[in-house]
């Protein structure tokens, strides 16, 4: 019997690495536990048999060159070598807050470590998984059990059938059309308290096969935006869904009917490890979710250190896709700070309702020269200094004409209505700036006004 969670890949992420597009980094590895000196197992590539549905390049990276710097990236990389037995860990999921590890019990199964997501399989593909971890705020959920898999490369059509991930996933899947569950209880899931529920998946109106070579209706659950994966049941698949939460996230762990799964979700553990320059009473900020009052946080959303800043009442971080590159805080639900890591950032520069370019224009040097000369922007307050709780910065406030600016990526911009503040500031490893925004007359300026920087504090 297969597995649930056949992983498809709608391609969203293929690309070239000669063009700087907003897919971050496509690297996958895994460090084996226990050696004298660690070693990694390197994803090399997508095997022969992936299953590519819709590709938005057109172009095939099936076996394409996934060394660092090379001609293209696979839609998705993974060990397609059988790995040996043992003990594995990886932060790809959470980042190196909470670093996850799992044995694998016997010789010749697979593994992916995606952003935000995680899985074993016996099988090369995806079709045959055992486990998967997924970091659920960081995924949507299809509206739909039954998608045209070849349109999600049009962004437009994905939209449709596509939402943020409800608050509790369990009971969202218990009222899909099709499934079978149990049950919610309490439990525990590596040794933390969990929810969790049997389910196994059944017929539905509508249901159709959607993979080649397989007569079993689909059944689509999750999209990950970042890594262009959707998960998916068939019609006869059966497992225990659990979600935890744990480091500022929530975690859901799909466990498959079949043999062994078990074992190797048994074996899983999740262990916070807070950087070593975040103060003792710093709590990592929460993913999504509201902040709590007098709180002191970290993010380090930011490649080039640490952040840290004060929790207020009536202040949330946003749900955000960009999550290795941005933390976003909202009040009243509307966007009013973030600090975006520039090194891992596009920039635009453009009116948002212009075409993206194919080739993004380089990253200025000068962020700030570069938004004062920004022809759609009025500036309300030119270039100034601004001493950041010990860091010197420059910043500049501006205000759009009549429609949004795009700065960064495609989610950072100046908003008509509104008057900003970009703060750039140096980041505390030395290469580079880190660009904030606040909205001015927003509860978000109280927040600014608490950030310092820090190194990283890890290795």
């Amino acid at each position: 019997m297969r597995s649930p969670l056949a992983i498809v890949i709608i391609g969203l992420i293929a690309c070239s690495c000669s063009s700087t597009d907003d897919s971050p980094p496509a690297a996958n590895s895994l460090v084996v536990e226990g050696a004298a000196s660690p070693s990694t197992i390197a994803g090399s590539g997508s095997p022969a048999d992936t299953l590519l549905i819709a590709d938005a390049t057109g172009a095939d990276t099936t076996g394409a060159d996934t060394t660092p710097g090379g001609s293209a990236e696979p839609a998705t990389p993974r060990n397609e070598t059988p790995l040996p037995a043992g003990t594995y860990r990886t932060d790809k999921v959470a980042g190196p807050i909470v670093p996850i590890t799992f044995e694998l019990p016997v010789d010749g199964f697979y593994t992916m470590a995606e952003e935000g997501f995680l899985s074993v399989m016996s099988d090369p593909s995806g079709s045959e998984t055992l486990m998967t971890v997924t970091e659920v705020d960081n995924s949507l959920v299809f509206n739909t059990p039954t998608i045209a898999f070849d349109q999600l490369a049009d962004p437009a059509y994905t939209e449709t059938v596509t939402e943020p991930a409800p608050n509790d996933l369990l009971a969202w899947l218990a009222g899909r059309p099709g499934v079978e569950a149990g049950p919610i209880v309490e439990t525990t899931v590596a040794g933390l308290p969990a929810r969790s529920m049997t389910y196994s998946i059944g017929a539905f109106d509508g249901a159709t096969p959607c993979v080649p070579d397989d007569d079993r209706a689909c059944h689509a659950t999750l999209s990950a935006p970042i890594t262009g994966l959707a998960q998916l049941y068939f019609t006869g698949d059966s497992g225990t869904l659990s979600e935890l939460h744990l480091g500022g996230h929530r975690f859901a762990v799909d466990v498959a009917d079949r043999p062994l799964a078990a074992e190797v979700a048994e074996s899983l553990t999740f262990t916070v490890e807070p950087p070593d320059t975040a103060p003792a009473a710093a709590e990592p900020v929460p993913f999504t979710g509201p902040h709590r009052a007098d709180a002191t946080y970290y993010s380090e959303r930011s490649s080039g250190g640490l952040y840290l800043l004060a929790g207020f009442e009536g202040i949330s971080t946003a749900e955000s896709f960009l999550r290795t590159s941005q933390l976003r805080l909202e009040a009243e639900g509307a966007t009013c700070l973030v600090i975006s890591d520039v090194a891992n950032s596009v920039w635009r520069g453009v009116l948002y309702t212009a075409p993206v370019p194919l080739v993004s224009p380089p990253m200025p040097d000068d962020l700030i020269a570069a938004i004062t000369g920004l022809e759609p922007l009025t500036i309300v307050t030119p270039a100034f200094p601004l001493d950041l709780n010990g860091t010197s910065a420059t910043a500049i406030d501006v205000a759009a004409d009549s429609d949004e600016v795009v700065i960064l990526d495609r989610s950072l911009g100046v908003p008509p209505g509104m008057t900003l503040r970009f703060v750039e500031v140096p980041r505390p490893d030395g290469d580079g700036n880190d660009l904030i925004s606040v909205v001015l007359g927003s509860p978000c300026e109280a927040v600014l006004a608490t950030i310092e920087l820090a190194p990283s504090g890890r290795d």
